[in-house]
């Protein structure tokens, strides 16, 4: 989790203060105070965020103004099934990615997941 409550507070403050206090502190900072947090913890610190299947080129509008474009070393990963909501974040291009059919799922899932296990008794079990 990200400290994204003012640095006036001295480190021992911070760490009294419980989560569910930060929360509820974050909860009253208004949009512009929130985006303005974001922004800059992005450009102090090295953040990858994730936005997974973002639909609506509208969603994405919104979604935007925090993530600043100049002065960051962060990086964006946005999932859509949207073609136009991927190439209005980001025009110069996207990577389209095909589903894996069964027998490579089951190869993905084995390599991954199952192939470390010793344990033959559970690779069979997985093979029926």
């Amino acid at each position: 989790m990200i400290n994204l409550l003012p640095k006036e507070n001295s480190q021992k403050d911070q760490k009294e203060k419980s989560q569910n206090d930060q929360k509820e502190e974050i909860k009253g900072w208004s949009d512009g105070d929130l985006i303005r947090e974001l922004r800059e913890v992005q450009q102090k610190q090295k953040c990858l965020v994730v936005l997974d299947d973002i639909w609506k080129i509208e969603d994405w509008n919104i979604l935007c103004q925090v993530f600043p474009m100049k002065d960051t070393k962060s990086k964006i990963l946005l999932t859509s099934r949207n073609t136009n909501v991927a190439l209005k974040a980001d025009a110069r291009g996207i990577h389209n990615l095909e589903g894996l059919n069964p027998e490579k799922s089951f190869e993905l899932l084995e390599k991954m997941a199952i192939s470390w296990r010793s344990d033959l008794c559970a690779r069979s079990h997985f093979l029926k």
